[in-house]
């Protein structure tokens, strides 16, 4: 493939991220906003009794989202437009076995999530879950999962293989109070590989490692 159309494809894609991030945000500043507060209508004074103006409500202070907030409700967002996508493609597949779901992790500038794994430079990885409920509110029932107790297993396994075979190369398990499109399978893994700073050499490394511990989990490997 030339330059040229490399460039156009890159092109294409950020044309296609910011019509996204436009919808998102417009979304956001409708369910972020609280609704208008009208001030009440005054009483008609009586002819015999005038009656006292009423006092206007006090308008009641804007929650403020946390970043963390935020940036959950638009992950959660992106997923979600793409259960469709995923559902189509189990069920045009069915011997599909595991179902991946990768993204890179987002970090300070000054953290470099990498280690040496047999001699390579590799990027760290971590298995994330959502467990559809928070601690506070308990069981999320719009988010349910009947598959919580699959997938935490299965990162559970994937985590003592690859701390087995591959020291240093996994962080810890990540428990977050969503969903995160892991009602599609048994053996969904959410996947945080590396973040911004890592290199693609890490990347590629990082994705041998992880392949080869998928093959030992699934029985195939040793």
């Amino acid at each position: 493939m030339s330059k040229v159309s490399e460039l156009s494809m890159v092109l294409q894609e950020l044309k296609e991220c910011g019509e996204k991030l436009v919808a998102v945000s417009e979304e956001l500043a409708e369910i972020f906003s609280g609704p208008d507060v009208k001030e009440p209508e005054k009483k008609k004074a009586s002819a015999k009794k005038k009656e006292p103006e009423a006092k206007p409500e006090q308008e009641e202070p804007k929650k403020e989202y946390t970043f963390t907030e935020v940036r959950t409700f638009l992950a959660d967002k992106s997923r979600t437009g793409h259960t469709a996508e995923v559902k189509k493609i189990l069920e045009e597949n069915p011997s599909i076995e595991v179902v991946i779901d990768l993204h890179r992790d987002g970090v300070a500038e000054g953290t470099h999530l990498a280690a040496q794994i047999k001699g390579k430079p590799t990027a760290q990885i971590m298995f994330f879950n959502g467990l559809s409920r928070t601690r506070a509110n308990g069981n999320i029932s719009y988010l349910a999962n009947p598959y919580i107790e699959d997938n935490l297993a299965f990162s559970l396994q994937m985590q003592i293989a690859a701390v087995n075979k591959y020291p240093g190369f996994t962080r810890h398990i990540y428990l977050r109070g969503y969903r995160y499109n892991m009602h599609v399978k048994p053996k969904t893994l959410l996947i945080e590989a590396g973040a911004q700073t890592n290199t693609v050499e890490e990347m590629r490394n990082a994705m041998e490692a992880l392949a080869d511990t998928l093959h030992t989990v699934l029985g195939n490997g040793s």
